[in-house]
């Protein structure tokens, strides 16, 4: 499965997206699946969403808007903790642009919130309540065509058939979720 590219001969690895509302437990099955994923071996990067966060382009980040301002079209923060990569005005699709940023030991990315839309393929839909099945479609945009699974901390109260469930905190469960998605993802 070819992903979007940005340099010829380099795809985007496969995607498993992490998605749902607010407090639904995306950050703790992004975390469940690169452990388990990374205890089988597999290279996985991760790509968190952010909307409202302390790491900004805003007025108390001086320093990356000035160079933002100035017209950088990247802008790279460079922290004891990590470095945040910054493409200004960057739309929904060209996020997924990003293959440069993923050395080739990176086999899988798992975003954590959706980046585009179209390129929900395998999301695994984090609910709270399994009543926030249609209001999480909704408001991130996606299909159920698209959605392996059902996680966070709504998992174990789901019933429908339709989508298997799994809490990640039980051992087993995030061990059947990795399979599964592997399976989906890797063939």
């Amino acid at each position: 499965m070819e992903q979007s590219r940005s340099a010829p001969g380099k795809s985007l690895p496969p995607l498993i997206i992490i998605t749902g509302l607010k407090r639904s437990g995306k950050t703790a099955v992004v975390e469940a699946l690169v452990s388990e994923l990374r205890s089988r071996g597999h290279g996985v990067g991760t790509v968190k969403t952010m909307r409202h966060h302390l790491v900004s382009l805003g007025a108390d980040a001086t320093d990356t808007r000035r160079h933002a301002e100035a017209g950088a079209i990247v802008v790279v923060a460079l922290h004891a903790d990590g470095v945040v990569c910054f493409a200004k005005g960057a739309s929904p699709a060209a996020r997924l642009e990003m293959s440069h940023f993923f050395p080739g030991t990176v086999d899988i990315v798992i975003p954590e919130g959706l980046l585009d839309p179209a390129e929900a393929r395998s999301v695994v839909l984090c609910l709270r309540d399994p009543s926030e099945l249609d209001e999480a479609l909704r408001t991130r945009r996606i299909s159920r065509g698209s959605i392996v699974a059902i996680s966070g901390t709504g998992a174990s109260a789901w019933r429908d058939p339709a989508f298997p469930a799994f809490d990640v905190t039980v051992p087993a469960q995030r061990k059947a979720l990795a399979d599964l998605l592997l399976k989906k993802v890797m063939g």
